[in-house]
């Protein structure tokens, strides 16, 4: 079995003022990542994750974006707390269990999510309380071994799929979708914006920590996207599913097509952080 990890890319905005765009291209897979301090703070609550890795299994990834709850007094720490563990989840957890002849391969790495999830949530609450500071922070992560996919995720950030359509494979965790689920109406554009912008759940806020999980298969033309909520709420469905996959059709450009549609963003009045990673197949180059 080929070592873990070999070619790796892990990106961090910690503080960063200006845009921070990276690739990360190899033999299955080509990754492009934005992230995009908002205009009126002094740090970017966003961190990111990409992680990539061949093992007998198949090809790995790790994706996952981190938006830190503005609400709160410590987004930041929160939001790259949670990143570092999932990186250390990567370079010592995800190792051992793929150097190891599981036959259930897939509900192992699942589980083992799980527990560093719960770890980073008992993290941040400890270390909210250390410092005298609440904190929480948005999380959605995506696992990628071969043709199967798994998600995890807290928040109102999104992780997308571009298969012969766009969809998102997430649910929001804010009012606005409990109220729309409950069958409740929306009378006002100042309820909405109230509504959307009220998280319901969060990493690293309550003891327990109830997840969203999704498993499923993928194909080889298919393409992923991971979005914080400063993206898509000034770009229609339309917009990203064009973005996607020009990035699909031509992964070079990629990094291209994404600080088009943070400028977009941004144009349209948009003053939170932005961030956003691609996974498209390499067949694009």
């Amino acid at each position: 079995m080929t070592e873990l990890p070999l070619p790796t890319a892990s990106i961090g905005s910690y503080g960063t003022k200006e845009q921070i765009s990276q690739t990360n291209n190899n033999s299955r897979f080509y990754i492009s990542s934005i992230t995009d301090k908002g205009n009126f703070k002094e740090e970017n609550q966003d961190n990111l994750l990409i992680k990539y890795g061949e093992t007998a299994f198949g090809h790995c990834v790790l994706l996952v974006v981190a938006d830190g709850v503005g609400g709160l007094q410590c987004g930041e720490i929160a939001s790259r707390l949670a990143v570092e563990k999932l990186n250390d989840w990567w370079n010592i957890i995800f190792k051992s269990i793929a150097f190891s002849a599981f036959n259930n391969i897939e509900n192992h790495i699942s589980a083992s999510i799980n527990a560093a999830v719960t770890d980073i949530n008992i993290e941040i609450d400890k270390w909210g309380k250390k410092i005298n500071c609440k904190m929480g922070t948005t999380l959605s992560v995506l696992f990628v071994m071969g043709h199967w996919y798994c998600i995890k995720h807290v928040g109102d950030s999104r992780i997308y799929i571009l298969s012969h359509r766009l969809q998102q494979l997430t649910e929001d965790d804010n009012l606005l979708n409990q109220y729309l689920k409950s069958g409740t109406g929306i009378e006002s554009f100042e309820r909405y914006t109230a509504l959307v912008n009220t998280l319901t759940k969060c990493v690293g806020v309550k003891t327990e920590i109830e997840l969203f999980e999704q498993t499923g298969t993928f194909e080889e033309a298919d393409s992923f996207m991971l979005c914080t909520d400063g993206l898509y709420k000034h770009i229609k469905n339309k917009e990203i599913h064009k973005c996607v996959y020009k990035c699909s059709r031509n992964a070079r450009k990629s990094q291209v097509y994404l600080r088009q549609i943070v400028c977009k963003a941004r144009n349209r009045g948009e003053s939170d952080d932005i961030s956003a990673i691609i996974l498209t197949g390499s067949k694009g180059l």
